[in-house]
């Protein structure tokens, strides 16, 4: 019942390129790459301006398109590289340098360096994911969608929305945007968090979920489906099942619910 109160090598991603429209604006580039990343390991995508959407792929190859358009500025000045490293394959967005800013680099999660400066250029990355091979989306400007995803994911935006599933274990985090995320285990072999500053927070989880669960909302509402203990104002207490590591959901200003009947 719910109760109310979220030094590896670059090489360039350049297997098939289609470009389509005058040299600026509407001009779009689509680049492709594709790949075995084994089991357990990660592909990870890092945007600045634009979508980010993986779906469950078919087969065993890792396929992800990059399509690249921009209004003001030219898309072939936004480079798509690959790395491959001994986590998997990680696969930027890499603008062109700032001036007076260090190079931008590509590099594994939080290696590296993004920066732009009045470049309209938008990239969006479709990324098909097999079963097995972890998925990490961050972006910018934008949103990370994933639809039933058949492993373990992370995704994060500054300015934008995640909607995400998978039938394993998902953390992500926004800033100015919502979260809906759902989950299909029972049991949390590490704590999950769930974070935004503006915008609401919704997890699906099993209703025969363990895990103690903190949820934390400075301006807004709370719904949850068990019982909790009110330890402040917007601040409660819970356990699902049998308990276990924690899911946390916090947030600023939004709503937060919690919803562990699917």
């Amino acid at each position: 019942m719910k109760r109310k109160l979220r030094t590896p090598a670059a090489v360039l991603l350049a297997l098939a390129v289609v470009s389509c429209g005058d040299a600026f604006g509407p001009d779009t580039v689509d680049t492709e790459w594709s790949g075995v990343v084994a089991l357990g390991e990660t592909i990870e995508i890092k945007g600045i301006n634009g979508d980010i959407i993986a779906t469950s792929a078919s087969g065993n190859s890792v396929i992800v398109t990059a399509s690249k358009e921009g209004d003001n500025s030219d898309p072939s000045e936004v480079q798509i590289e690959v790395i491959t490293h001994s986590g998997g394959v990680t696969i930027c967005a890499v603008y062109p340098d700032v001036p007076g800013e260090l190079p931008n680099e590509c590099a594994p999660r939080a290696g590296g360096r993004m920066n732009t400066r009045d470049n309209d250029v938008e990239v969006t990355f479709w990324v098909s994911v097999p079963t097995g091979v972890d998925f990490v989306g961050s972006t910018v400007n934008g949103s990370v969608i994933g639809t039933d995803l058949e492993s373990e994911a992370i995704a994060y935006t500054v300015n934008g929305d995640i909607l995400i599933s998978s039938s394993q274990l998902v953390t992500a985090g926004t800033v100015n945007g919502s979260i809906d995320a759902r989950i299909g285990v029972t049991d949390l072999h590490y704590d999950l968090g769930y974070t935004a500053v503006n915008g609401d927070i919704t997890v699906h989880v099993p209703a025969t979920l363990n895990a103690d669960v903190y949820l934390h909302t400075i301006n807004g509402s709370i719904t949850a489906d068990m019982s909790f203990t009110v330890v402040s104002p917007g601040d409660i207490r819970g356990v699902l099942g049998n308990g276990g590591n924690t899911l946390a959901m916090s947030t600023v200003n939004g709503n937060l619910e919690l919803d562990s009947g699917s």
